[in-house]
């Protein structure tokens, strides 16, 4: 019994660092307490709500593009590259210890990765559709 625990609390940490997003989540809850939610920054930055904005726009798009697929996989390389970059920004206030600035990079992260969750429903409706 005491080996399936332990194989289920390995199996749940392995996930939990491999994937960015949770990993990220989970360094902050460590680090510094700093529990879901607390993510105010993201909502004050108009850039990045301006750019959500025409992001979402983009996506509902696409449906009536010419090329609906090939917007789509326009728009997936560019969604993960953006991650990625948020991604090594978070890497880096998390080393210089600067909490506020990566939870505003985690609360980024999240809408790019429900972004590109959404963009995969959309391709899977899509292939649906054509095929």
């Amino acid at each position: 019994r005491e080996a399936v625990q332990l194989a289920a609390h390995i199996n749940q940490a392995f996930e939990t660092l491999s994937d960015p997003l949770q990993r990220a989540r989970y360094l902050l809850e460590q680090k510094r307490g700093i529990v879901e939610g607390e993510d105010s920054q993201t909502s004050s930055d108009m850039d990045f709500l301006m750019q959500q904005m025409a992001l979402r726009e983009r996506l509902e798009d696409i449906p009536s593009a010419a090329s609906p697929l090939e917007e789509v996989d326009a728009m997936k390389v560019e969604l993960k590259t953006e991650f990625d970059e948020l991604c090594d920004r978070f890497e880096q206030q998390y080393l210089d210890d600067d909490s506020v600035a990566a939870t505003g990079t985690l609360s980024k992260m999240k809408f790019y990765r429900r972004l590109q969750e959404t963009l995969r429903d959309l391709e899977a409706k899509l292939e649906d559709e054509l095929f």
